[in-house]
């Protein structure tokens, strides 16, 4: 996995190698509310702007660039924002999905970088620490989509939590349901035809993580 970082990021890791930092890779999707708030609400705080210039050199990437498929894939990339951490090596540090608060991103930034130090002195880092080639990512499937408000949400996990959440691009919530006792598959016809024509943001909560799909309603 450190050759697929390199091979994607090779300018990025010369940077960083330079300047004995990390590289943060930031994780976009057009027109994404959570994005935006993300950046105003969290990225823009001195502290957290301060400890990212200090330590980490940025680079963002778009959801939706199928150039970066495998690189998604491997990392668990189903969310945006998402930020993912790695040593000048290509090492993988530390992964933070969603658009949290200052200090949930204050912990993850300094987790990555007590491990990129470990890493310094150990040359390696446990293999725990590295995501699992079997780590189970849940799959997404909406249909039809673009749609009129009426449509199929399918879902294929482990047995975890589950919650499907819808926004508009305001932020606004128009859809909120907990699965209780979800099996590892789900098929709902979700109808929101009450709602204007536009841009939705499908959120399903899966465990402790929350994963993202553009619904479009014409």
């Amino acid at each position: 996995s450190r050759e697929l970082v390199k091979e994607l990021f090779p300018n990025e890791l010369k940077l960083v190698n330079i300047a004995d930092k990390g590289l943060m890779v930031y994780v976009c999707m057009d027109k994404c509310v959570y994005c935006a708030r993300f950046i105003k609400e969290t990225l823009s705080e001195p502290e957290v702007d301060g400890y990212l210039e200090k330590h980490f050199h940025q680079t963002t990437i778009d959801i939706a660039d199928k150039d970066y498929a495998a690189f998604f894939k491997k990392y668990g990339v189903m969310a945006a924002p998402t930020s993912l951490f790695f040593a000048a090596d290509g090492t993988f540090l530390s992964k933070r999905a969603g658009a949290v608060s200052k200090g949930a991103f204050m912990e993850t930034m300094t987790e990555a970088w007590g491990k990129l130090e470990e890493l310094e002195i150990n040359g390696s880092l446990p293999k725990a620490d590295e995501p699992a080639e079997n780590e189970i990512i849940p799959e997404l499937k909406i249909y039809p989509n673009p749609n009129n408000g009426r449509f199929t949400l399918q879902v294929s996990a482990g047995r975890e939590p589950l919650r499907i959440r819808i926004a508009g691009e305001n932020g606004k919530e128009i859809f909120n349901e907990n699965i209780a006792g979800f099996n590892g598959h789900l098929e709902k016809e979700i109808d929101i035809t009450g709602h204007a024509k536009g841009l939705y943001v499908l959120q399903i909560l899966y465990g402790k993580t929350m994963y993202s799909e553009k619904i479009f309603v014409q």
